[in-house]
């Protein structure tokens, strides 16, 4: 019996972890996958024929699908609107069915009504030019749906899920696993905008996003589709912040202004157009092939990634933790990192150091 061939390009990530297992347990398929790293390609019980290679690169990635034909290709790589361009046609050419990650981040503010896979993108909606100017990873995911669109062919799907927690990835308002653990290990808070907290979000778990995805792997319904790949049920920002102080201890404030957090910590436009909108997605498109879709609670899923992640997590974003520092009114010991992490955590800590630096490195050969 000929089995089908699945290709996951960066099968490590969050969702591909747990895509990965799933796919190679679907009969009648043989799976392949990408990861730039040989130490998460022997966990899975279920066989997978791993490529280990960065997937973004253009030859390595023309290399695998010229020496191979797959029937379908599920890609978790994160491009600019220029590299998914120039391989975008040769790329659904090479497949039965290609599935793109795209981002439900795509989406404009809805108040007051549930986001559907017609509701209106932000590329097709803001007035912002300077933000218009920019590739940012909204826009970026917009077009490069609009990209897919324009090709004469129909063999893909675009995927949309929205913020997704899993083994050491964890968000809270723009911050990540980094950034909570560690201040939570040391007992310093976080700041984040005000207004934000109030704020309906939706986080959806790793393996939920994974299950979607495979009830329309190489269905002929879906080609063409896009589908917003999130749990119908929202909580605030408040509420994730309290089950982070209730698993970490981690310590929080919405006390920030927005230009202040933003010049600090960096990510205005994710605060902007995204975070301060209240984010709530209808479930119903994918429904008509996942069927009556058991969402794990976010509480359950929260806590279960949370009490197994640990030395997955990487360590801190120095410049980062500076900002935060200087919101905050605290400062870390800093004596024992090494000299690079010094001046990052300097740098994000005391801005007006910054301008010496940049001509420093003008004046240095």
């Amino acid at each position: 019996m000929k089995k089908d061939r699945i290709l996951i390009l960066g099968a490590t990530g969050a969702i591909g972890i747990y895509l990965t297992p799933l796919v190679a347990s679907m009969p009648g398929v043989r799976t392949y996958a990408t990861s730039r790293s040989a130490t998460h390609t022997h966990t899975h019980t279920q066989p997978v024929s791993w490529f280990h290679c960065d997937a973004k690169d253009a030859d390595a990635l023309r290399r695998i699908l010229s020496g191979h034909h797959f029937n379908a290709v599920i890609d978790f790589m994160n491009y600019s609107t220029a590299e998914f361009k120039d391989r975008a046609d040769w790329l659904v050419k090479h497949t039965d069915h290609y599935l793109f990650l795209s981002s439900a981040r795509v989406f404009d503010h809805s108040p007051g009504a549930a986001l559907t896979e017609e509701s209106p993108r932000l590329l097709d909606t803001t007035t912002d030019k300077t933000y218009l100017r920019t590739d940012e990873y909204a826009l970026s995911k917009a077009r490069q749906e609009n990209i897919l669109r324009s090709l004469p062919r129909t063999n893909w799907t675009i995927l949309r899920p929205y913020i997704t927690y899993s083994t050491n990835r964890f968000q809270f308002g723009t911050l990540e696993a980094d950034s909570i653990f560690h201040r939570a290990r040391i007992g310093l808070p976080i700041s984040l905008p005000v207004g934000m907290d109030e704020r309906l979000t939706t986080l959806t778990w790793a393996g939920d996003v994974a299950r979607m995805i495979c009830s329309i792997i190489l269905e002929p319904g879906a080609f063409g589709q896009d589908f917003n790949l999130a749990r119908p049920t929202p909580v605030s920002w408040t509420r994730v912040g309290e089950m982070y102080s209730d698993a970490l201890g981690l310590r929080w404030a919405a006390d920030s202004s927005l230009r202040r957090f933003t010049s600090f910590i960096g990510g205005r436009y994710q605060v902007v157009y995204d975070r301060m909108f209240d984010r709530v997605f209808a479930s119903n498109k994918i429904s008509s092939f996942a069927g009556a879709i058991q969402f794990k609670s976010l509480s359950d899923g929260l806590n279960a990634e949370l009490s197994n992640a640990g030395s997955g997590v990487s360590p801190p974003n120095w410049f980062k933790e500076g900002g935060m520092d200087r919101l905050v009114g605290a400062r870390q010991a800093t004596r024992k990192l090494p000299a690079r992490d010094k001046l990052r955590y300097a740098l994000g800590r005391h801005p007006t150091l910054r301008p010496t630096v940049r001509v420093l490195r003008r004046a240095l050969p």
